[in-house]
């Protein structure tokens, strides 16, 4: 019997209430979870284990903080093809982070804001891990 590995998450947030609400979510929809507090421990997790996927806050210790990481990660060719979700307790209005700009884009594959509820942020998860880095479903 082939069974598959459950998909990884990194949750990067500085938040530990946030933290461990997304990991209870993320655990009970099947995903393994580890998280980091800040964008330095982000890339050191990144580059030791990549993750399946990455929710990283936008606002941590630097209030751009998270554009700065997601940056270096997209930079990177060994953790370029890693979806991002980028979160803020600001609606992505406030962060000029139109999908349609090219910064936006180049950075995040979606952008949620908080609170986010367990069926979005569910969905919005799974949505992008259905998606291979070759463009393949499944």
């Amino acid at each position: 019997m082939n069974q598959q590995r459950p998909k990884t998450i990194l949750i990067v947030d500085d938040d530990e209430d946030i933290v461990n609400a997304m990991t209870m979510i993320l655990e009970a929809g099947g995903y393994s979870v580890r998280s980091a507090c800040c964008g330095e421990e982000c890339l050191d997790e990144v580059y030791k284990a990549p993750p399946d996927l990455i929710l990283m806050d936008v606002m941590m210790e630097r209030v751009t903080e998270g554009l700065g990481v997601g940056y270096r990660i997209r930079s990177n060719p060994q953790s370029a093809s890693i979806p991002i979700i980028l979160m803020s307790t600001l609606e992505e209005s406030s962060l000029s982070l139109s999908r349609d700009q090219k910064g936006f884009a180049s950075i995040a594959d979606d952008y949620l804001t908080k609170p986010i509820a367990p069926s979005i942020l569910l969905e919005r998860v799974s949505r992008l891990l259905e998606i291979s880095p070759d463009g393949r479903v499944g």
